[in-house]
């Protein structure tokens, strides 16, 4: 295949195992069609005589009907835009014998991963050329298995690889269930393709999870429950269907996802929950959605904050409060002791005790997400664990200035109600402060 946008020649994949003429060339305007997969619309408006881009987030899309409905929007050829896992296209994929009336290929160049940015309303002249005679092996390799045929093997399961009926797998040659070098079970490997960087189809994950077993288990994630193995796969409509990044923002496609362990990336979350029917009121949907903002979608899991904007008004707000808490109770301490005589009042010495408390506690907020671990992906986060103990406990100092607010109301309740004298108070000194400082260290 080749791809030559304004004159310059863009390395691009053709697509295996399609049916088409030896020779396939087109031209013209390079236009948005995306909503072909993302939102599974019929046709791409205004794609006659044009090149349709199509952007996508996961491997798993049925190419014959993408063909088809592209074809039928009167694209005189089709560019699929691949995303990228180290290096490697995730969406890049084969045809099921499909006949192709127009030019399909598939950008495999990892510096093209915004390719649709750059590349809208720009010419591009698209070739294929048959390569060779596609071969297919329906040799013998061991028991065929099918959604009513499942594998007698408690140890295997149907990875659906084999027969392809209009463009679904229909049935496959069982599989063992994915184990280590040590003959360990691993999961994991039944929802992704780690050797190739993508997530599995729907009916090879479901297959796999129910018939091996496949627990997942977590490890450091603050949000993670012990186990999610009861997976709700089966979506009665469309609308139910869980989508990671709805709005298919994927900012950071690279960074590590912890949710389903230590070396998945935002990109396979991505292609993960677009390629599998799961249940958008499941709890992985709500833990997924929860934590997508380390991807850089925008949503409701950051506390609400659905832009950058926001997020960052979640940090100046508190901090800003935090300034003016600090002025407030310095001014206090300079006041209640600024005179010999302020200084030798219980009640002044309790105010100024537990103004310094609120300003060790203001000073350790007003950082907000600055000692948080950068690994958590918060606006503003810069530390890592041991600025982030040393916030909380800081913190937590701040919570005696609260309990000494008792005190200070256990002295008004002695003089106002019971009429206590200053020398009486005195005497009992050591109790309005001892307590309150031990429980808010300890507690």
């Amino acid at each position: 295949s080749t791809l030559i946008v304004e004159e310059k020649e863009i390395p691009s994949d053709f697509m295996h195992l399609a049916i088409q003429e030896s020779y396939l060339a087109a031209s013209g305007p390079i236009t948005d069609c995306s909503d072909l997969v993302r939102h599974s619309v019929d046709k791409c408006i205004g794609a006659g005589g044009k090149v349709c881009l199509v952007d996508v987030s996961t491997r798993h899309i049925k190419y014959w009907e993408l063909s088809q409905k592209a074809e039928n929007s009167g694209c005189v050829a089709i560019i699929l835009n691949a995303t990228y896992n180290n290096g490697r296209p995730i969406a890049c994929g084969s045809h099921s014998y499909d006949e192709l009336g127009v030019p399909f290929i598939c950008i495999s160049n990892n510096t093209t991963n915004y390719f649709q940015k750059d590349a809208i309303g720009k010419t591009a002249a698209i070739e294929v050329n048959i390569l060779g005679q596609a071969c297919h092996n329906n040799s013998n390799q061991g028991t065929i298995c099918s959604e009513n045929v499942p594998c007698a093997s408690k140890n295997e399961f149907c990875p659906f690889d084999r027969k392809v009926v209009n463009g679904d797998y229909e049935d496959g040659w069982c599989d063992r269930c994915p184990i280590d070098g040590n003959g360990n079970p691993v999961p994991l490997s039944c929802y992704f393709d780690f050797s190739e960087g993508y997530a599995r189809d729907s009916k090879y994950v479901i297959d796999c999870v129910k018939s091996c077993d496949a627990q997942i288990k977590f490890g450091s994630c603050k949000f993670c429950p012990d186990g999610l193995n009861a997976i709700d796969f089966d979506v009665a409509h469309g609308d139910e269907k869980c989508h990671f990044c709805p709005n298919y923002d994927v900012r950071y496609p690279d960074r590590l996802f912890p949710l389903f362990g230590d070396n998945i990336t935002c990109w396979q979350m991505q292609a993960f929950y677009e390629s599998v029917d799961i249940d958008k009121n499941s709890q992985n949907c709500a833990l997924a959605q929860k934590m997508n903002y380390i991807c850089g979608c925008e949503g409701l899991g950051y506390a609400g904050a659905s832009t950058e904007s926001k997020q960052a008004l979640l940090v100046w707000l508190p901090r800003a409060m935090a300034i003016l808490s600090m002025f407030g109770s310095s001014f206090i301490v300079f006041d209640a002791l600024r005179t010999k005589r302020k200084r030798g009042k219980l009640l002044n010495q309790m105010l100024s005790t537990l103004s310094f408390f609120d300003i060790l506690g203001s000073i350790a907020y007003a950082f907000t997400t600055l000692p948080t671990p950068d690994s958590d992906y918060l606006y503003g986060s810069k530390g890592n664990k041991k600025t982030c103990l040393a916030q909380g406990f800081f913190i937590q100092i701040g919570t005696i200035a609260c309990f000494l607010n008792v005190s200070i109301s256990m002295y008004y309740l002695l003089t106002i109600k019971y009429g206590w004298k200053h020398e009486k108070l005195n005497r009992k000194r050591a109790w309005f402060f001892f307590p309150p400082i031990v429980i808010g260290i300890v507690f």
